[in-house]
């Protein structure tokens, strides 16, 4: 399996969620309507576990999601954002990917406060995950 079948499997899911806003993806030259959602793959480990090398790849990783909403406004439409993505990729959550399957091994979680920037407001978010193939 490779990373962009992970990016993509994982971007379709999240894309796919009951009250989904736009996804924009890393190195994406755009600018959306808010609310949206800021989605980086983060991969941290490839490997073979076989003492041969041979056997399934295993790779870790972790999206990192900044969920964008307009500044001088409450938190809350984020905060809505970020109840949805936690009940889409809880604990176990099993995604499958051709021969390979994607597994979410912790809740997707805020992972920092929310922050402004230039000329929004941003509430970080990470799903993490292992994929076999």
């Amino acid at each position: 399996m490779t990373l962009e079948q992970i990016e993509n499997a994982v971007g379709y899911y999240l894309a796919t969620m009951p009250g989904a806003v736009t996804i924009v993806r890393a190195n994406q030259d755009a600018d959306p309507a808010r609310p949206f959602i800021s989605f980086t793959h983060h991969p941290i480990t490839r490997r073979r576990p076989g003492i041969a090398g041979g056997g399934a790849v295993v790779v870790s990783g972790y999206f990192a999601l900044s969920l964008v909403i307009a500044r001088h406004q409450f938190a809350t439409p984020a905060n809505a954002i970020a109840a949805l993505v936690t009940a889409r990729f809880p604990k176990g959550q099993p995604l499958t990917v051709g021969t390979g399957r994607i597994t979410i091994t912790e809740d997707a979680q805020i992972s920092g406060p929310g922050y402004p920037d230039m000329q929004d407001w941003r509430l970080p978010m990470r799903i993490d995950y292992r994929a076999i193939h």
